[in-house]
């Protein structure tokens, strides 16, 4: 293959999707993969010219306002949990099922797929091999010794990050008609967005992929070279 970049780069690094979690709704398809210009926190999709080989993937929850301009809250306040940890994600309607008890259908019997042109290239990632739950839980109140609410544990490698290393080796082009498909598992998924404490809060999904980005002089030009890694 001849690539037409000037001064490429290559640079391990992290591409984010998101998914707003809408209460009894079980599949989340058509994820676009590509930069159409409308990306919302923390989203960094894929480029025309760029080339990115998928090594790692994984899902985070997390909260996001409804009405930022309204509660003045930034998405990004809200922690990121590799498992729907019982202690944040405590919102239930009177006599309904909690909201974590709803997310744990995302990992328990669901999975994820990608399709390039229509074309399945990445078969049923389980979302249970996704799933992280750490020693240490979230407390929302500071304990013992603690001036702040108790944090998720990140540890140094990837599994302790959330992240399952992938069997298959894809190549995606950002030229490509590149789609992602998120199902649910069996059970309840009445209460997946949250919101009956507080209805200006969702439930936002977070597909994440860690791996290789080469990509050329003018997506640099552009500024995608500050990815997160």
């Amino acid at each position: 293959m001849r690539l037409a970049f000037k001064n490429p780069l290559i640079t391990f690094t992290n591409l984010f999707f998101t998914v707003n979690l809408k209460n009894g709704q079980r599949v989340y398809d058509k994820i676009n993969m590509n930069d159409n210009g409308n990306l919302s926190y923390p989203e960094s999709r894929l480029m025309d010219d760029h080339l990115f080989l998928p090594m790692y993937s994984a899902y985070f929850l997390t909260k996001y306002s409804k009405n930022e301009g309204a509660t003045n809250t930034f998405d990004g306040n809200y922690p990121w949990f590799t498992y729907p940890d019982e202690n944040f994600f405590s919102d239930a309607p009177a006599g309904g099922v909690k909201e974590a008890d709803c997310l744990r259908t995302i990992y328990f019997g669901g999975f994820l797929t990608m399709t390039i042109g229509g074309q399945m290239v990445m078969r049923e990632i389980p979302g249970i091999d996704m799933l992280y739950r750490p020693g240490r839980p979230f407390a929302s109140t500071a304990g013992s010794g603690e001036a702040s609410p108790v944090q998720q544990e990140w540890g140094p490698g990837a599994k302790m990050q959330g992240y399952h290393r992938l069997e298959n080796d894809i190549v995606l082009k950002g030229k490509q008609d590149n789609k992602l498909t998120v199902s649910l598992g069996s059970g309840d998924v009445t209460n997946l967005e949250g919101g009956n404490d507080n209805a200006n809060l969702g439930n936002k999904l977070i597909v994440a992929f860690k791996g290789l980005l080469y990509y050329g002089e003018t997506s640099a030009q552009k500024g995608f070279c500050n990815l997160p890694g």
